[in-house]
C-alpha cells in the first residue's frame, strides 16, 4: 500500500517483501521499519496479515505527524474536504506550522518526485489536472481509512532506527531497513545523515531476521564484505520508468 509518493519508495519490492516472509520457518509476530518514510512494505504485509505487529519508527519530525494523524484518523475528514487546486494547496504550504501532518500529505501528493521539503510543485497539465490528478482524494481516504482500522497493531515511535534495532535486537522480530542512499539522500529528505557503517554493524549482529535495501554504492558493497553480509545487485524500474540496480542484503538471500 502506497499512501505517500515517497521518492526512493520501495512499492516495487513488494513482491519480493512477501517472498522473503514467506520463505522464513514461523510466521513473523513484529515488524519493525527503522526508516519508515511512505512504510509501504510494512504496512502492505500487515494489511495482508502476513505479520501481526508493525513498529514504524520516524526521526524526520514533520513525517512522524504525518504518521500520528494517519494512525489516529484525523487526516480522514480534512482529505475529504480539501479542495485541491494551486491556490488552497499554496495555502496549505504556507501554513505548514499549523498543521504539519496536512502539510506533509498534501505536499506529498502535490510536488515534483514526491519531495516534501525540496521540491516544486507539479506544473498544470494541458488538460488542466494537474494537481488535482496527483491528488486523488478516493483514493488517499480509502488508504488511510484502511491504516486507521490497523492502528492497534502499529506501534509508531519518533526516532532513530539504528537505536530501535540496537534495542530490540531478539529473535521474535523481523526488519525491513531501507535507509536514505548514500549519495543522493542529501537531494531527497531531510534527515538524510546516517552513519551506514553504523547500521551495517548492527545487522551483522542483529539476532532477528532482516531485510535490507540499498542503492548500488560502492561503499555499501564494500561495507557488507567487510562485515560477511550476504547482497546481491537486483533489477528495478524507477518511477521514472528507467532502469536501475539496487543492493538487497539479508542475513539469508537464498529466497531472493
Amino acid at each position: 500500500m502506497n499512501i505517500l509518493r515517497y521518492p526512493g519508495g520501495k512499492y516495487w519490492f513488494i513482491p519480493r517483501a512477501v517472498r522473503f516472509i514467506k520463505s522464513l520457518p514461523e510466521r513473523p509476530k513484529i515488524l519493525i521499519e527503522p526508516f519508515g518514510g511512505g512504510a509501504c512494505i510494512g504496512l502492505t504485509l500487515l494489511a495482508s496479515d502476513l505479520i501481526d505487529k508493525l513498529v514504524l519508527v520516524e526521526l524526520d519530525s514533520d513525517i512522524a505527524a504525518f504518521w500520528r494523524a494517519a494512525l489516529d484518523g484525523s487526516l480522514i475528514p480534512k482529505v475529504r474536504d480539501f479542495k485541491c487546486n494551486r491556490k488552497n494547496v499554496i495555502n496549505v504550504i504556507k501554513n505548514k506550522l499549523n498543521d504539519p501532518a496536512f502539510y506533509v500529505l498534501v505536499k506529498n501528493r502535490c510536488s515534483m518526485g514526491g519531495l516534501i521539503h525540496n521540491g516544486g510543485l507539479v506544473r498544470n497539465e494541458k488538460n488542466g489536472l494537474g494537481i488535482a490528478y496527483r491528488w486523488n482524494k478516493t483514493s488517499l481516504i480509502t488508504k488511510l481509512e484502511l491504516i486507521h482500522s490497523l492502528a492497534s497493531k502499529i506501534e509508531f515511535i519518533e526516532g532513530d532506527g539504528i537505536q530501535v534495532l540496537k534495542e530490540r535486537n531478539k529473535k521474535g522480530y523481523t526488519a525491513f531497513i531501507d535507509p536514505p542512499y548514500v549519495v543522493a539522500g542529501k537531494q531527497l529528505y531531510q534527515c538524510w545523515y546516517l552513519d551506514h557503517e553504523s547500521l551495517i554493524k548492527v545487522l551483522s549482529k542483529w539476532e532477528g531476521d532482516w531485510v535490507a535495501t540499498y542503492d548500488d554504492n560502492p561503499t555499501i558493497i564494500t561495507l557488507a564484505k567487510e562485515y560477511q553480509l550476504p547482497h546481491k545487485r537486483i533489477a528495478m524500474t524507477t518511477n521514472l520508468k528507467k532502469e536501475k540496480k539496487e543492493l538487497v542484503l539479508a542475513k539469508d538471500l537464498s529466497w531472493l
